[in-house]
């Protein structure tokens, strides 16, 4: 075979395989994500949300399971509606300025659907690390006005027990407070594209 033709056909093959491996990043839009929490309290549930979100979603169109993402967000900014109870939350149980973040890491994507997936990832709360799995959907993808693509998603799931963080009152708190030991996440997110 011709020496030009082998050489024209490697940089072919190698064009068409970094297009097939690009990977597209976009950007956590703390303005418009939201991360929510449920856990019951007496005969009715605490809802409570954490805000200034901030991440980077990494997407493989080709490969899903090659995604990733990564986020984390001040524990100082959760929020129930209720001043007094996030004092407490924030100085007794969550201890902010010891563990002043939220981190999460994705480890696994398995995608379940035509815009679903489930996401197993690594979350450290209150210095401790444990994985949780996400259902997450893709909701929308569209462009802003500087033409950048913007993607916004929802993932719901993520339940885990709050003493398995070490998230605990005092035991005379605990038995009284009726307080669940379950939490269930809730997560809205938007997404800008970043090149």
């Amino acid at each position: 075979m011709d020496a030009r033709l082998v050489c024209a056909l490697a940089v072919f093959v190698t064009a068409v395989c970094s297009a097939r491996a690009e990977i597209h990043n976009f950007e956590i839009d703390p303005a418009h994500t939201k991360v929510q929490f449920e856990l019951r309290h007496f005969a009715g549930k605490v809802i409570g949300r954490f805000h200034d979100v901030r991440g980077t979603l990494r997407i493989d169109p080709d490969q899903p399971e090659n995604s990733s993402v990564t986020a984390s967000c001040p524990t100082a900014t959760i929020e129930t509606s209720n001043t007094t109870r996030d004092r407490h939350l924030r100085s007794e149980l969550f201890e902010t300025e010891k563990f002043p973040q939220v981190q999460f890491r994705s480890r696994k994507v398995v995608r379940t659907g035509s815009e679903q997936a489930d996401l197993t990832a690594d979350l450290t709360l209150h210095g401790v690390t444990h994985p949780i799995i996400l259902h997450v959907t893709l909701l929308a993808r569209t462009k802003n006005a500087e033409g950048k693509e913007i993607s916004r998603w929802r993932a719901t799931g993520g339940n885990f027990s709050r003493r398995d963080f070490g998230l605990r009152w005092s035991p005379a708190v605990e038995a009284v407070s009726m307080i669940g030991d379950q939490i269930t996440l809730t997560i809205e997110c938007e997404t800008t594209a970043s090149k």
